[in-house]
């Protein structure tokens, strides 16, 4: 018996590793709308719908894995995932700013710097959002976990919390981690009933599709609408971040339990070794910041072609070729145990 669950938690690593490497696929897919079209990212359909699931996806999967960091001290807490998620956030942002400060000195005809000091500096910070929301929401359950209450009420009042939070989209992103969590505590019984969880959520998912709109990405201003009384806005952003909430989680939950199901048994050979690949998903995230939103996006533009073609044909193309071209970058970086810790903070 010991030895079976043993594989069936090698099979389910096989399986998460894959999902994640689809999601960080789907980034740069999706990135690759928006940074080489001029037309708002929002108004395309294929945009709009990775849009609706792949950041939760990503979050599910972190709360996912999040028990091991969660049951340790403040200290550890600190050391385990403040080094791991906000030491690569400033590495790179300073990278960017210097990138951005030597090009408005050096090459200004390339305009990739922001124009000044204050700007670069601003335009460095403001990057990657997601390790910075994930840091926030692994703090919110640390500190829920050692409330003196039940977990219903730890859990309500942490979800009240992020609510109020204004950064890095935290009020969408906490909620899909809490529900990774519940999944990883669940595991029995998403294996026994999987079937019936994948096809609800599944079907839920496509039931709100329906109704997906683009406008529901775009940026609201919820506290704004409050001081100024509009009721309205107030009423209808708030349906959409339920919406939105609510068509994130049925995807991400979906494409969990279709994945556990498909590679139960454990996968070798060529799946095997794409799951490995998706192990580094952060790094991945960290580089096409710097390689395909502020580099390429500079000089890549495809405006003149049709926009479904982009979109359905060339986007996914280019991903692909893009993802490969970071995995050999990070093979590069990770000869170095200097780069790799300061860069990835992983000094394998």
């Amino acid at each position: 018996m010991e030895s079976q669950n043993v594989k069936n938690e090698k099979a389910r690593l096989v399986s998460l590793d894959l999902l994640k490497l689809l999601a960080i696929y789907l980034v740069l897919w999706g990135h690759c709308i928006q940074q080489f079209l001029t037309s708002p990212a929002v108004d395309n359909c294929v945009y709009s719908t990775i849009y609706s699931f792949h950041m939760s996806l990503f979050m599910v999967l972190s709360g996912y894995f999040s028990g091991s960091s969660l049951s340790v001290d403040f200290h550890e807490f600190v050391r385990k995932r403040g080094l791991r998620l906000l030491l690569p956030v400033l590495s790179w942002s300073v990278l960017v700013f210097v990138m951005y400060t030597l090009c408005d000195a050096l090459f200004p005809v390339l305009s990739l710097g922001k124009g000044d000091l204050s700007a670069n500096l601003r335009a460095s910070f403001e990057c990657f959002w997601f390790l910075k929301s994930l840091f926030v929401c692994y703090a919110l359950a640390w500190f829920g976990k050692r409330l003196n209450l039940a977990v219903c009420y730890w859990v309500l009042l942490t979800i009240a919390v992020s609510q109020l939070f204004p950064l890095w989209n935290v009020k969408i992103m906490y909620p899909c981690f809490l529900v990774g969590m519940l999944l990883s505590e669940s595991s029995h019984y998403v294996r026994k009933y999987g079937n019936g969880i994948m096809v609800v959520s599944g079907c839920l998912y496509l039931f709100l599709m329906l109704f997906w709109s683009g406008d529901f990405l775009r940026p609201a201003d919820l506290f704004g609408a409050l001081r100024n009384g509009d009721v309205q806005s107030v009423f209808y952003q708030l349906y959409v971040r339920l919406y939105r909430i609510a068509t994130g989680l049925s995807g991400s939950v979906a494409l969990f339990v279709l994945f556990d199901k498909l590679f139960v048994s454990g996968e070798r050979g060529a799946v095997a070794g794409l799951a490995r690949w998706g192990r580094y998903t952060l790094e991945v995230y960290m580089l096409q910041t710097v390689v395909l939103e502020i580099l390429m996006a500079r000089f890549l533009c495809f405006d003149s072609l049709p926009v479904a073609l982009f979109g359905f044909l060339l986007a996914p193309i280019l991903s692909l070729a893009v993802l490969a071209v970071l995995f050999c970058i990070i093979r590069v970086i990770y000869r170095s145990r200097f780069l790799s810790l300061v860069l990835f903070a992983n000094g394998r």
